[in-house]
């Protein structure tokens, strides 16, 4: 029996960047424009996440995943350490967690509809940490997508041509918990939809 594995392209088709990023990223695509912005090269990062939105992002932070400080922890203002510390925990992640942009993209979307309480804040903290300067100008509410989906047609096309190479294969390779994907897609009413 061929002993296959699964291969990822993580080692090579990644990029590193601080949590707080993913939200100025954002800023930058609906017009926003700082300093800050172009001393991280976040136009450049912005472009690639554009060109290739599969392409894995590690998120870094002042701390590791155990909580002890990192070298950045240094370089960083107070406020940057805990916007990036703020974006994690509500995203769910840890520092160093690693995802697509494109999953990123989406739970950001999903996960933080304003920057309130990260880059902007009320009465509590008002006056005790420093806002982005950017933050309260709507740039992040103007941004719309940064990766676009795949069309309907895209998707029909490539699950038949999925489907098709799944027929030919003489051995898959799958991932656990496909299994329990596949009794949930059975059961679905729709299970004509691109899984």
């Amino acid at each position: 029996m061929n002993n296959m594995k699964e291969l990822s392209d993580r080692e090579q088709n990644a990029i590193v960047l601080l949590p707080q990023h993913l939200l100025c990223m954002r800023c930058l695509q609906g017009g926003g424009n700082a300093e800050f912005m172009k001393r991280n090269s976040l136009a450049e990062k912005l472009h690639i996440i554009r060109e290739n939105p599969d392409i894995h992002v590690t998120l870094v932070a002042a701390f590791d995943e155990v909580g002890a400080k990192t070298p950045l922890y240094w370089a960083q203002t107070p406020e940057e350490r805990k916007r990036d510390l703020d974006v994690l925990q509500k995203l769910g992640l840890v520092p160093g967690d690693t995802r697509t942009a494109r999953d990123l993209l989406r739970r950001i979307e999903e996960e933080i509809p304003s920057l309130s309480g990260i880059c902007t804040y009320q009465t509590d903290y008002e006056g005790v940490w420093t806002e982005c300067p950017l933050a309260r100008e709507g740039y992040y509410e103007k941004c719309g997508e940064i990766t676009a989906l795949r069309t309907p047609e895209e998707m029909k096309a490539d699950k038949i041509t999925s489907c098709q190479k799944l027929k030919e294969a003489e051995q898959i390779v799958i991932r656990p918990h496909h299994l329990l994907c596949t009794i949930c897609y059975i059961g679905n009413e729709k299970n004509d939809i691109p899984l």
